[in-house]
């Protein structure tokens, strides 16, 4: 058998190739590359923390050790997070957007209260703060609807409401628009599909299906209008046919006077 010799320049080139190889690993393991700075933007209602959490990132990880798709695969498995990014900024940070999803409804079943948002997703529970209505979403305020009667077997966040009646009453409570903290209590939805609104005072609209909601809205607020200029207060208001809506007023605090029709006019 015959054994070829290693040039000694080529045994000389591995070496140096090695040490420079342990080198970096070595200075890849120094301080500055150790995750020390997290900056993340969009936060609304998700927490700093909640982040953090859902990141996963173990104590004293280094930043070349992080996989930004993995970070962003993580985050958006979260409901509340429609979209995330997550990019390294060497030597030892990582920047974070996040796109949250938007809450359009508080849903009210068997004692637990529920943010849904446009396309149907549970995102979380809210604390019912003892049966009290919450009013307020943290990062959102006291414009998000609350829609009570749809039936949530078994919710779970990130879960679809499969209730053909949340599109309409969506829908109506979109049409209240800016008016809606301050006049309407809650959006009242049947399984069929009727909706219906109570209001502050504790007036009952019906919107019927709930199609032409902001024209039936139109009608609404002008027949709140019509009648508080006569110095009377609306008990019920039926908005099922918009050429023919009719409301009851009070004659007192709790009677109730004959239906008075509007004229479409």
């Amino acid at each position: 058998s015959q054994v070829a010799p290693v040039p000694r320049a080529g045994v000389a080139g591995a070496a140096v190739a090695a040490l420079g190889v342990g080198l970096v690993a070595l200075a890849l393991h120094t301080r500055p590359f150790l995750l020390s700075h997290l900056e993340v933007t969009g936060l609304r209602q998700v927490t700093l923390p909640e982040v953090r959490a859902d990141l996963g990132l173990p104590a004293g990880a280094y930043t070349w050790q992080l996989r930004p798709w993995i970070l962003r695969s993580r985050l958006e498995a979260d409901p509340l997070i429609a979209s995330a990014r997550a990019q390294l900024a060497w030597p030892g940070g990582l920047r974070i957007a996040i796109v949250e999803r938007t809450p359009a409804a508080l849903l009210l079943e068997g004692g637990e209260v529920w943010e849904v948002d446009r396309s149907g997703r549970l995102l979380r529970a809210l604390p019912d703060a003892g049966g009290t209505t919450p009013v307020s979403v943290p990062g959102v305020g006291n414009s998000v609807p609350v829609v009570s009667g749809l039936p949530l077997p078994s919710p779970q966040a990130g879960a679809l409401v499969a209730s053909p009646a949340l599109g309409p009453a969506l829908a109506v409570a979109g049409a209240l628009g800016g008016t809606y903290p301050a006049l309407v209590a809650r959006v009242t939805a049947a399984p069929g599909g009727a909706v219906g609104l109570v209001l502050r005072d504790g007036a009952t609209v019906s919107y019927g299906d709930g199609s032409q909601a902001g024209l039936k809205t139109q009608e609404l607020l002008g027949a709140l209008a019509y009648f508080q200029g006569l110095g009377e207060t609306v008990a019920s208001c039926d908005l099922a046919s918009t050429r023919t809506p009719a409301c009851t007023v009070r004659s007192g605090p709790t009677s109730a006077a004959p239906t008075k029709v509007l004229s479409a006019g």
